[in-house]
């Protein structure tokens, strides 16, 4: 990863309705929650000015619902896009390093075990980022995070509230540069 791109989704509620302001404290939130894994996941971030294909002509890379609806929606699809396609990246990955000859069926789920002794990391790493993203962790490659729920991953609920009401609702687009 020399980089990516990340959309920090959060709710409106409780700022100020002059949109500069907004945008100052919707990035003001995303610092604040990016800020204590500087220099462990990522060596900086910054606003995107461009992300996913979809150029970002505004403050802090802040898009408020209320502003923009069609190019808040945009992002939100492109970031769920990417995230699907980290998901994907790391299936591979991970199908690639295991035995599926000792593969299980229990009802309509196929189970696949995997020892992690220390012995294959590149087994590890992708096992691992599957458990933290099935636990809704926050990882630089998973395109999307939100904020007021504390996950990477909506559940259908959660989609369905943000468009219900996209005016409730900003996204801060960053871009998260790689560790050296």
């Amino acid at each position: 990863m020399k980089g990516t791109n990340l959309a920090v989704v959060c709710s409106t509620s409780g700022l100020p309705q002059n949109t500069e302001l907004a945008r100052q404290a919707v990035w003001a939130k995303a610092t604040q929650f990016l800020q204590p894994n500087l220099g462990k996941l990522y060596a900086s971030f910054y606003p995107a000015v461009h992300a996913w294909g979809i150029d970002l002509n505004v403050r802090f890379g802040v898009l408020l619902g209320r502003e923009a609806p069609e190019q808040f929606i945009r992002i939100l699809v492109a970031a769920t896009e990417a995230q699907n396609a980290s998901i994907d990246f790391h299936i591979g990955g991970l199908l690639s390093r295991v035995d599926l000859g000792q593969t299980q069926q229990m009802g309509d789920t196929i189970i696949c075990p995997v020892t992690l002794d220390g012995r294959d990391k590149e087994l590890e790493a992708h096992s691992v980022w599957h458990i933290a993203m099935a636990a809704g962790e926050f990882l630089p490659d998973c395109g999307i995070y939100y904020m007021d729920r504390s996950t990477a991953v909506a559940d259908l609920e959660l989609r369905r509230e943000i468009s219900r009401s996209i005016e409730n609702h900003a996204v801060c687009v960053v871009r998260l540069e790689a560790m050296a």
